[in-house]
């Protein structure tokens, strides 16, 4: 393949997860977990179902389950949850809330007003809030903005393998 590649230093558009408000208060969708989903040791991970059950199920279960326009979960440390909100706010985004443990979320928001999410919207969710003001209005956490260096892998230059 004749691959040249480099790494380097790049500035980019990160987000930290914080309290939205100066008093630590959650918003009406995000309590803390009832479940006890520490994992137990030599456990397997789960196998995920072909179907997603109903709402009300995945309400009362630990992990996450994210579907278009909608994030739910019954059991999830904010660690985590900061993690799956990468893609849809266009950069790595790092729990910095202070708050550790399992916590109960239920996040609905329209990915038609995300940051670049090009998946189709769910019609139900049409009228939802963007990915930041669904965050901040539903779960009392805010998307902050940043700058951050970053490793970038570069392609410098690449060639078809040749039939041998």
């Amino acid at each position: 393949m004749k691959l040249v590649a480099h790494v380097e230093q790049r500035e980019r558009d990160t987000y930290a997860l914080v309290l939205a408000r100066s008093d630590g208060r959650l918003g009406p969708t995000l309590k803390r977990s009832t479940l006890d989903c520490t994992p137990a040791p030599n456990a397997t991970p789960a196998t995920p179902p072909q179907t997603l059950p109903p709402l009300q199920e995945r309400q009362n279960q630990c992990g996450m389950s994210m579907s278009p326009g909608l994030i739910v979960s019954g059991g999830v440390t904010l660690d985590q949850f900061a993690r799956s909100l990468t893609g849809l706010a266009g950069g790595d985004t790092e729990n910095r809330t202070g708050l550790t443990g399992w916590y109960s979320v239920t996040l609905t928001f329209s990915l038609q007003r995300g940051a670049g999410v090009s998946l189709n919207a769910n019609p139900a969710v049409d009228d939802a809030p963007d990915i930041f003001t669904a965050v901040q209005e539903q779960l009392g956490l805010k998307l902050q903005r940043e700058k951050k260096m970053m490793s970038v892998f570069i392609i410098d230059r690449i060639e078809r393998p040749s039939e041998n």
